[in-house]
């Protein structure tokens, strides 16, 4: 067992290492954790808190599962231990507590491994703090499920029984099942992947070398391959009550089917970029997916270990056979994190189950990481032997060396600043190796201590001063996430009373904007946080600003939008974005945000209920000293368009109209006087001007033309047209308002693609869509697809109107009509929570009740208390038949997954304790068997730095070989 000193070491260099967010309040104010994680974790923790579980997320992608989705980590015990505490306390804990239980699992590992104490603290603080877990503090769940590995290798050791007890002990499976379960409900099921793939390559390792040994096939690989399939059975089936519902999600995700082999090879390790993986980026510009190092003096170590042999057929526990398991998974990291560079990884994306269900080939460099570690201890350890740096040593010393310049040198953006690090680095590790080469050898027991300071203070220190170039050293201010900025104030302000819920909106703004209260956060920020803090500070303001991507879950303001990575989005979801972008320009992962260069049409925000949209201004410009509103604009006399109208004209008089425009195509001087399109403007006192806009009116502004278009005497528009003449297409931009007798103006929205009215502007604009639909509403047509491809052809064609019709996918009814002037029906909502919706319908005749949420498995609907069949409408959301009449219609989510993962975990956790129970009341009563030399744990060692060559000395050997020192 790791002594007091041990644990308090990896404590001490957890509070050094995440300082900023375990001693202060600041956080990390950047990537997934600012975007993704606090948000999910926030709003598991307050629906926790209210005693109910968060089964149901109903702000992004218009309704999806949240406990189904593996990545939010409900279940996982770690977190819900922290749900009490603030959202940002609580994340920044776990980061730094799994940072600590990674090093406390690679000591364990490594004492079972043979070393003694002082190398296995050294191998702990290698991984638990080297750069790939590191700088996985932006990726929670990864990083919380990665911490285990260590623990997962560690029990597996323990599968194994002693000669003569019956081989393999069924009952012993069940730690390492329970930390493999722990990874599942951490939720990054590729992280418990990477762990079972790994841990089977150690099996085979270990399992070849019982082959060897005449073990046959069924004792040796065989049996070894058995214990794995039993902790991954076992894990599975403690895990769930989350895996069960997984993988129902799974099913109707875009990865059901596995992804596209470009998907799954992206983010591979490119070879340009080996060298700076394995190296300290002293840059700090490397993508943190890459970032593996363990210092140039840990990895020298690692080199020394992969060198190192057994001393005149010595049989020594830390060498030889045992150590190939070890060697194994450190090749296997390398060359599976090359990916689609890596000609058998798409061998494996085709014969191997789960390589296409996993992008980020890079992540396997984990298994590296934690190999090197392991081999850098067994480096140390020789070196505290007394063993020095003999010749073979120093020539794979300076191979690696060779290799990692050359690497540097032709590969990818070889920062300056890193190349005088790792000369520094490089130096150090060389004088500290030709020091313990010297002191040590031979090997005085007085002189170790001063060998195991000089390494731990040599790796820590290294390891402390590369880390302060990853993420966690740039935590900034809290106010990053919890700040309210103007645009969700004002959304959150237009949300109606409760039980009507709010309706969504859609964000397509860049940040590409600098926020208008800047220098008030310099002013604030710079005197107190360092200028990479503050800049983060600043682009996560412009991120909430436009609320990107899972923000709008932290704000409770509903999104049509969102981004995951994982499970998510539902394909339905995927399929519906191709009503409003390309083929080529659809994203698995949402972010329509990203992907949209305009306004979609409007009739798909208003089925989506979307009645805001938020866009930039950085497209907008000033013409003679008017504000020109260019996000909308119209094309008219092309692609059948023949009118456009101001959705919104507020209160203004005005004398004329600033018209920004561009014709579509050249136009040649003699067509110049023909009209383009006439706008007709209509006044608060019934009267009508007819203005024709000609070709070359106005003047030029670049690739557009600003024209002025006037009426003579100040007059309240009230209305604003423009109709396509015979003459050329033309793209009207913007218009405006214009008092040319006080120079004032307004600007107003023009749009082709629905009527839209600017209700906030600042750093973005907020538009309402004044023709939204609401969230549930009655139509009295249907027609049924038989698919989504049918389905969406439906909803593409012309006539098709959303207010009046809905696709049933493979409805269990025919579709029904009405007339075109049918009455309509009023519905009423009388409750809207996540997981149950009710409504009133009084409907003038049959029809459907439409509610524009996402449709799942698991959504039952009772009439008036009877039970009806829930539709899939419009591919993605929820309809119901209602008859004529009043009626209450109540939609309840009853997930029979999440029931039956629980039911299923309980009994596994039941059968589990029953048969601890067992064993329990057998202990004792059977006398131990003789004990195999590689289940012999090190001679007890007293204090940290006791007896730092491992085990007292190498036990006696058929070859006469010498006792070691006696114990102290």
């Amino acid at each position: 067992m790791a002594s007091i000193a041990s644990l308090g070491l990896f404590l001490l260099f957890a509070l050094l290492v995440y300082a900023p967010l375990v001693l202060t309040n600041r956080i990390v104010g950047r990537g997934d954790l600012l975007t993704y994680f606090y948000p999910y974790r926030d709003y598991a923790s307050s629906v926790l808190r209210s005693g109910r579980l968060p089964l149901w997320n109903p702000y992004l992608f218009m309704g999806v599962p949240f406990l189904a989705n593996s990545q939010a980590g409900v279940l996982y015990p770690l977190n819900l231990l922290l749900v009490g505490l603030p959202v940002t306390r609580a994340v920044n804990l776990s980061i730094a507590g799994h940072a600590f239980l990674a090093a406390l699992g690679s000591f364990l590992l490594a004492r079972r491994l043979g070393l003694g104490r002082s190398a296995a603290v050294l191998s702990g603080l290698l991984f638990g703090f080297g750069g790939t877990l590191t700088a996985q503090a932006e990726h929670l769940n990864q990083l919380q499920g990665l911490a285990w590995l260590p623990w997962l290798l560690w029990l597996y050791g323990r599968t194994r029984r002693s000669p003569g007890r019956g081989g393999l002990g069924a009952g012993r499976i069940a730690p390492a099942a329970v930390v493999l379960a722990l990874q599942l409900l951490a939720g990054h099921t590729q992280s418990a992947f990477i762990s079972l793939v790994g841990l089977t390559a150690w099996a085979l390792a270990e399992g070849w070398d019982d082959f060897r040994r005449g073990a046959g096939l069924r004792r040796g690989p065989g049996e070894r391959l058995v214990a794995v399939g039993g902790i991954a059975g076992l894990g599975g089936l403690l895990a769930a009550a989350q895996v069960l519902p997984t993988w129902e999600l799974s099913r109707l995700s875009i990865r059901a089917g596995g992804l596209p082999y470009r998907e799954a090879a992206s983010f591979s390790l490119r070879p340009g970029l080996v060298g700076l993986a394995l190296l300290p980026d002293w840059s700090g510009t490397l993508f943190p997916e890459f970032v593996a190092y363990l210092g140039v003096v840990g990895l020298a170590l690692a080199v020394v270990g992969a060198l190192a042999r057994p001393r005149d057929g010595a049989a020594d526990r830390t060498q030889g056979r045992s150590w190939r398991p070890v060697l194994g998974l450190t090749f296997l990291g390398l060359f599976l994190a090359l990916g689609g560079y890596n000609p058998a990884y798409f061998l494996l994306y085709k014969l191997v189950p789960g390589f296409a269900l996993f992008r980020a080939p890079a992540r396997w460099l984990v298994l590296y990481s934690l190999g090197a570690a392991l081999l850098a201890g067994r480096g140390a350890e020789s070196l505290l032997r007394g063993e020095g740096l003999d010749r073979r040593r120093w020539r794979g010393l300076a191979l690696v060396a060779l290799g990692l310049a050359l690497l540097v040198g032709v590969g990818e953006r070889p920062a300056a600043v890193s190349l005088r690090g790792w000369g520094i680095a490089a130096l150090l590790a060389l004088g500290l190796l030709l020091a313990l080469d010297r002191l040590l050898r031979p090997p005085s027991p007085r002189l170790r201590p001063m060998g195991v300071a000089l390494l731990l203070l040599a790796v820590g220190g290294e390891l402390l001063l590369a880390s302060r170039r990853l993420p966690i050293h740039r935590a900034t201010a809290p106010e990053a996430l919890t700040g309210l900025r103007p645009a969700i104030a004002t959304l959150l302000a237009h949300q109606p009373a409760s039980p009507e819920p709010p309706a969504r909106f859609l964000s397509l703004s860049d940040i590409f904007f600098d926020p208008g209260d800047l220098a008030e956060i310099h002013a604030a920020l710079d005197p107190q946080l360092p200028p990479e803090a503050v800049y983060d500070y600043v682009i996560a303001t412009k991120q909430k600003e436009v609320l990107a991507p899972n923000l709008p879950l932290y704000f409770r303001v509903p999104a049509a939008d969102g981004y995951d990575g994982g499970v998510l989005p539902l394909r339905a979801y995927v399929t519906l974005e191709r009503l409003f972008l390309p083929e080529e320009a659809v994203s698995i992962d949402g972010r329509l945000r990203e992907n949209l260069d305009r306004v979609p049409p409007g009739r798909w925000l208003s089925l989506f209920n979307v009645r805001y949209v938020i866009t930039d201004k950085t497209g907008d410009a000033w013409y003679d000293d008017v504000f020109y509103d260019l996000q909308h604009g119209a094309r008219l006399g092309e692609g059948g368009v023949a009118e456009a109208a101001v959705g919104y004209v507020p209160t203004f008089p005005a004398t004329a109209l600033g018209v920004v425009y561009r014709p579509a195509e050249p136009v040649e001087a003699t067509r110049r006087s023909a009209p383009m399109v006439e706008a007709v403007v209509t006044f608060r006192d019934g009267g009508e001007v007819r203005l024709p806009l000609r070709a070359g009116d106005g003047q030029p502004a670049g690739p557009d033309w600003v024209a002025r278009l006037r009426w003579g005497e100040a007059r309240q528009p009230t209305a604003i047209r423009f109709r396509a003449s015979d003459g050329l297409p033309v793209l009207l931009r913007g218009v405006s308002l214009v008092d040319e007798r006080t120079g004032a103006f307004l600007s107003l929205v023009l749009s082709d693609r629905g009527r839209y009215r600017l209700i906030h502007s600042g750093d973005v604009k907020i538009y309402e869509n004044l023709e939204v639909l609401p969230r549930a509403f009655w139509v009295c047509r249907a027609v049924s697809a038989p698919d989504e491809a049918a389905a969406l052809s439906q909803m593409r064609a012309p006539d098709f109107d959303p207010r009046r019709e809905v696709v049933l996918m493979g409805a269990s009814e025919p579709g029904r009509g009405c007339s075109e002037d049918a009455p309509t029906a009023r519905v009423t909502f009388v409750d809207y929570e996540p997981e149950r919706v009710e409504v009133l319908v009084e409907a003038p005749v049959s029809g459907w009740l439409v509610l524009t949420d996402g449709w799942y498995p698991g959504w039952q609907a009772r009439v008036d208390g009877e039970r009806v069949t829930v539709e899939r409408a419009n591919i993605l959301f929820r309809a119901v038949a209602v008859p004529a009449g009043r009626h209450r219609v109540t939609f309840a989510y009853r997930p029979g997954s999440v029931l039956a993962g629980f039911v299923v975990s309980l009994m596994g956790w039941g059968g589990l304790g029953g048969v601890w129970w067992r064993l329990r009341g057998r202990k004792g009563k059977c006398s131990p068997g003789p004990r195999s030399p590689e289940a012999v744990p090190p001679a007890r060692q007293e204090g940290l730095f006791a007896g730092s060559g491992g085990a007292a000395g190498p036990p006696p050997s058929a070859s006469g070989s010498a006792p070691g020192p006696p114990r102290r």
